[in-house]
């Protein structure tokens, strides 16, 4: 067991040796070089899509604001008249409640009366 753990230790070491090498500038600049070409493949194939899509999803949202202020003039209108036939309505509720009370009125006096008259009759 000691033997496979010294062995396993010696081998881990042998491969760490290389990274323990230094960077020279050429190294630096060749790794620089070969970020930013895939930096500009992935902005090329994905980024600037994304970015014609945003510009065309900005002229309809602005073409959806413009809709909405025209239909918004419409609703003013219509709005209005709503108010005009509430109004109506309104009058025609307490014509109807006038009807009523003068219904009741013409038909509960003279049952009053006729009430009133027979109960002294009965006197």
């Amino acid at each position: 067991m000691l033997k496979s753990v010294f062995c396993f230790s010696v081998c881990l070491f042998v491969f760490a040796m290389p990274s323990f090498a230094d960077l020279t500038q050429q190294n630096l600049n060749e790794i620089r070089l070969i970020v930013k070409e895939e930096l500009e493949k992935v902005i090329e194939k994905e980024i600037k899509p994304i970015k014609v899509e945003i510009a065309s999803m900005k002229t309809d949202i602005v073409s959806l604001k413009e809709d909405v202020a025209r239909l918004d003039g419409r609703f003013t209108g219509v709005d209005g008249r709503l108010n005009g036939i509430e109004k109506q309505i309104g009058t025609t509720t307490n014509l109807v409640y006038f009807l009523i009370a003068l219904i009741v009125i013409a038909v509960g006096i003279p049952q009053v009366i006729i009430a009133w008259h027979n109960r002294k009759d009965r006197l």
